[in-house]
């Protein structure tokens, strides 16, 4: 069982100081002003987000949806999102880049163009990976063959819950390859904390994105959701409009 003690509420405390919260708040601005923009966000619910600690459970629509939502709460306020420990691997984040035409359409893949291709994504990976390892990332295995780096993400996570922080999570996994949440249970989290989740849906159009913002599940409705806590919570997402 995760203890809360003054000890680990100090210690989750003291992560989210420089340089890990420094690259959060850097992250933050340089996505609200020059990215936000450029996207177009309409954000529906805003007087829903607690003043409180939550776990904020959301779709995953596009590779950027992490950065979108540490927008939409105030700058003291920071989230800990869990995210798959191979997506930060810079190999991984390089044949994503390499592969993704709407990123270098303009750069063919044979020939010198393919090689100049190579080391812009190699690049992109590295400016990537690590601004988001030092973005208060906690890092879990998805495929849950690491039971110690799991164990760790569980406890920071609680930890961080009970501390009166915010944890976010996309449950679906990645964007590309959705898990199938009647066999998941990542969002166990909540009811070990005890805490209330804050829904989130994210309607990625051609002009304007827009973030509806659900009324918080509370932590008693949590407790007694059980194992299909994923599959429950994700259809009160999905039904926000």
């Amino acid at each position: 069982v995760v203890g809360d003690s003054s000890h680990k509420m100090h210690k989750v405390r003291a992560i989210q100081l420089f340089p890990r919260g420094f690259m959060y708040f850097i992250t933050r601005y340089l996505y609200k002003f020059f990215v936000a923009p450029y996207r177009g966000v309409e954000v529906v619910g805003q007087e829903n987000i607690p003043s409180s600690h939550f776990l904020l459970v959301a779709n995953h629509v596009r590779d950027d949806d992490a950065y979108l939502l540490i927008t939409i709460l105030p700058w003291y306020r920071t989230i800990r999102w869990l995210a798959d420990y191979e997506r930060l691997r810079i190999g991984t984040r390089t044949r994503q880049f390499y592969d993704k035409p709407q990123f270098f359409s303009f750069i063919g893949k044979s020939g010198l163009a393919g090689s100049v291709r190579l080391i812009v994504s190699f690049v992109a990976s590295v400016v990537s990976v690590y601004s988001v390892r030092l973005s208060l990332v906690i890092q879990v295995d998805r495929k849950r063959k690491d039971k110690q780096m799991n164990l760790h993400a569980t406890r920071l996570a609680v930890n961080t819950l009970n501390a009166g922080g915010i944890v976010g999570i996309f449950p679906e996994g990645g964007v590309q390859h959705k898990h199938n949440l009647s066999e998941t249970n990542s969002l166990g989290i909540a009811r070990l904390a005890k805490t209330p989740i804050l829904p989130v849906k994210i309607i990625a159009g051609a002009g304007i994105n827009k973030v509806i913002i659900g009324a918080v599940i509370s932590a008693e409705d949590v407790c007694i959701m059980g194992n299909r806590i994923d599959a429950i919570v994700m259809g009160i997402v999905e039904s926000l409009s």
